[in-house]
């Protein structure tokens, strides 16, 4: 088989350019439509691989998958054949880098960098998932970060291991017995039984990418392949608040689901992750990339903000009225010495109240004592003697201030809510699965 090379026609329309990247699979190259005169991109498959079927098997179902999504997310097929013995792909030309190089090259991403990327990637997944398809080599390589206009575009790549739920993709791409994916962003169930994955397993290796962007780091280390397995399947994963104090722990709880090897704990789709982690993003703002001795620096946090009250009875969908944090304000551990502390304040009143009244009644059942007169020089009376109806007054104004000390505090916030806690707490009420606060972040553009 000749090699195709720089020059060489495909197809009768196709001019090969400079190459533009090599992988296991094959080489990328740069090309001219020779009719159109447009620029695209061409992968061409390793000779070495072209004789095998089940190569040739994959390298087609990636073209299948990435023409059948229609997902501005994922990278465009535009034509598809073999060229003498070699099979390839027309794609369109991108202009970037990936993910991997991205995280080489910076180390790590801030939280809102991160939003940007997996909500876009959520977008393409949820195509995928909709027509059955679930991509199983989700990571940091086939997340192309392509400039579009003033923006960046990402685009999903290389579905030729797609495992297809229905009769979208023709054929079958890997044997019973074969380890699929790589690695290190395989979920637990593919590495147990890679044929009967769902789309949540897609949803760990986004799990995974994210946690690399965020904490500059893999949340699993093992050097070997085996132990990898083994760590991915049942080793504790580290809390990102544990590897930087800055990330805190509404981070940590977005990866206690994004990484449950309980399928049924982790998120359920991805609009439902993509959300999870925007609520995150927003709350917390961009990773502080300095130093300890940097952060002290620039002085103590500032004050948080007023917290969110909510009408007696009012429904909420974590069951608590939720401050701009996110963070449960009603229900939250830090709110109960406050709470203690106006409740005492209730009872005190209404004791003060019912001794007042006590006190008054018992004066006007006893004898009048005689008042001095204006000329008894250095007599003034005790008290005047007040009433029933005084008594019952005095009971009364009592009783309104002991209610109202119940409805306000001293800083005027209502009973049964506190002001944002000086640091967020850990096991924090979080909205109930399936409900959404504003727009929805995966809306088609």
């Amino acid at each position: 088989m000749s090699a195709l090379t720089e020059g060489s026609i495909i197809a009768g329309r196709y001019r090969l350019g400079r190459p533009l990247a090599k992988g296991g699979m094959g080489s990328v190259f740069f090309a001219e439509h020779l009719q159109l005169r447009t620029s695209v991109a061409i992968k061409l498959m390793a000779p070495a691989l072209a004789a095998s079927a089940d190569a040739r098997a994959r390298f087609e179902r990636e073209a299948q998958a990435s023409a059948v999504i229609k997902s501005p997310n994922v990278v465009q097929v535009y034509d598809y054949g073999v060229e003498g013995d070699c099979p390839y792909i027309v794609m369109e030309l991108l202009d970037g880098e990936d993910l991997e190089r991205r995280l080489v090259r910076v180390g790590r991403l801030s939280l809102a960098a991160t939003m940007d990327i997996v909500q876009q990637v959520c977008k393409a997944l949820r195509r995928a998932h909709e027509l059955g398809l679930v991509h199983r080599d989700l990571k940091p390589a086939n997340l192309f970060l392509s400039g579009h206009d003033d923006e960046e575009l990402v685009k999903v790549l290389d579905f030729g291991i797609a495992k297809a739920n229905g009769p979208v993709l023709a054929g079958n791409a890997t044997r019973t017995g074969t380890l699929i994916g790589s690695p290190q962003y395989m979920s637990p169930e593919q590495v147990r039984r890679g044929k009967e994955v769902d789309p949540r397993s897609d949803l760990w290796s986004l799990g995974v990418i994210v946690y690399r962007c965020v904490t500059g780091r893999l949340p699993f280390s093992g050097e070997e392949i085996g132990d990898l397995l083994v760590e991915i399947c049942t080793d504790p994963i580290p809390a990102p608040s544990s590897i930087d104090g800055a990330l805190g722990p509404d981070v940590d709880q977005f990866f206690e689901r994004a990484l449950a090897r309980d399928v049924s704990k982790r998120f359920q789709s991805a609009g439902e992750l993509a959300d999870a982690f925007a609520a995150v993003a927003r709350g917390s703002g961009p990773i502080p990339m300095s130093t300890s001795s940097q952060n002290h620096a620039l002085g103590p946090p500032p004050e948080p903000g007023p917290a969110a009250v909510s009408a007696p009875g009012a429904a909420s969908g974590a069951g608590g009225t939720l401050s701009p944090s996110g963070l449960s304000v009603a229900q939250s551990p830090a709110s109960k010495p406050r709470t203690i502390a106006v409740a005492v304040g209730i009872a005190l009143a209404a004791s003060l109240a019912v001794g007042l009244g006590v006190f008054a009644w018992s004066r006007s059942s006893a004898p009048s004592a005689p008042v001095s007169s204006p000329e008894g020089e250095g007599k003034s009376p005790a008290f005047s003697e007040p009433s029933p109806a005084g008594a019952a007054s005095a009971a009364a104004s009592a009783s309104a201030a002991a209610s109202a000390s119940g409805t306000a505090s001293a800083s005027g916030t209502a009973v049964g809510t506190t002001a944002p806690p000086e640091r967020p707490i850990k096991g924090t009420v979080q909205p109930k699965k399936g409900t959404k606060t504003g727009h929805d972040p995966l809306d088609h553009q």
